[in-house]
């Protein structure tokens, strides 16, 4: 684990966790999972990061219905993350194009980012899970904008 005193963290070194459960919706079972993936250096694929993703994708290739996957993958679309997970399940949305990252400035290692430039964070869906409406929320309370999904 990263110690938070260091002045110039290596996020990479976090640790990051996935996590489920399962609630009841009109006497029908439905997981619903999270993670929060590593930050590597300007989103780029790492070994490290392709041995992360590629862990997520062993546990997620045992859900085949009646799951709903969210998270911040700090990982664009064109990602091999992203490939990845899209062979599995469906995006529920908004489209790929809009983006959630960043409304606050971001200085690291000499990558800075202050416009909201890039989509991280994602809902991915099986495809029995029917998706009613989606969208981006802009709020001024994270560096992150939600997304609001209607099932």
């Amino acid at each position: 684990m990263q110690d938070p005193n260091i002045q110039n963290p290596d996020y990479s070194k976090e640790g990051r966790v996935y996590i489920e459960t399962i609630i009841e919706v009109d006497g029908k079972k439905i997981t619903i999972a999270t993670t929060h993936m590593s930050y590597t250096h300007k989103f780029v694929l790492t070994p490290k990061k392709e041995a992360e993703t590629n862990k997520m994708i062993e546990i997620l290739k045992e859900k085949n219905s009646n799951f709903i996957f969210t998270g911040d993958l700090n990982s664009p679309p064109d990602s091999y993350t992203i490939n990845e997970l899209s062979k599995l399940l469906k995006n529920a949305g908004p489209t790929l194009e809009q983006n959630t990252w960043t409304t606050k400035p971001f200085s690291y290692n000499g990558f800075n980012a202050d416009t909201l430039n890039w989509r991280l964070d994602y809902c991915f869906v099986t495809p029995d899970i029917e998706v009613k409406s989606s969208q981006i929320i802009d709020t001024p309370y994270s560096d992150h904008l939600p997304i609001l999904i209607e099932f």
